[in-house]
């Protein structure tokens, strides 16, 4: 799934959360935070450092994966560069 904003986070973890049958006080417990914080944090209102964000996704049992967008262009790193003495050849062929 990708993920776009700290709102689809927060949902992804909610809805993670009902489908284990976890209350916010019990993932809350569980991750060391208050429930109030895990209300806030379901709702997109409150911030969290990356390591209670990773100790969330383990509670519930999810993954944080981080991929490079593909791009629909080479770069220039990726193009390779002609031999120059192949074209040349190439072109005393056509003639």
């Amino acid at each position: 799934m990708k993920i776009n904003g700290v709102k689809e986070i927060a949902n992804t973890v909610r809805g993670r959360r009902l489908e284990l049958g976890l209350s916010q006080k019990q993932l809350a417990e569980s991750v060391s935070v208050s429930r109030k914080w895990l209300n806030e944090f379901e709702t997109g209102k409150a911030r969290a450092d990356i390591a209670t964000l990773m100790r969330i996704l383990e509670a519930v049992r999810l993954e944080l994966s981080i991929d490079k967008p593909e791009s629909k262009t080479p770069s220039a790193a990726d193009r390779q560069r002609p031999d120059l003495d192949q074209v040349l050849e190439e072109y005393r062929k056509r003639r």
